[in-house]
């Protein structure tokens, strides 16, 4: 089972990209923000696929969080590899155009 370690490298990577703004809105009408990091969500999602390597979701997940560290390198062969695996669940085709927009993000 991987989504435990999907599931917080998506919420690092998400946390990650809350704007300066949209921050401060939240700490007035929520309290305070937990912060994250796309590194963290990198440690995650690379403790999920050690669980379950084929994980395609978290593999594209990698790729983009990889993206956001500014390691283009890595980022291109996860993207690569998650786009070349067939799709076996039922939101696949979506991750993978998630995963082409990234991949074509990249210089």
């Amino acid at each position: 089972m991987t989504w435990p370690g999907t599931f917080l490298g998506r919420w690092h990577e998400h946390l990650a990209g809350v704007g300066p703004v949209k921050r401060a809105a939240a700490r007035i009408l929520y309290g305070e923000v937990p912060e994250g990091s796309s590194e963290e969500a990198v440690k995650c999602f690379l403790e999920a696929i050690k669980l379950n390597p084929t994980a395609l979701a978290t593999i594209l997940s990698l790729g983009s969080a990889y993206a956001h560290t500014g390691r283009n390198a890595e980022a291109r062969a996860r993207l690569e590899k998650g786009l070349a695996m067939p799709n076996v669940d039922k939101g696949d085709a979506e991750v993978k155009r998630r995963g082409r927009e990234a991949l074509a993000g990249l210089k």
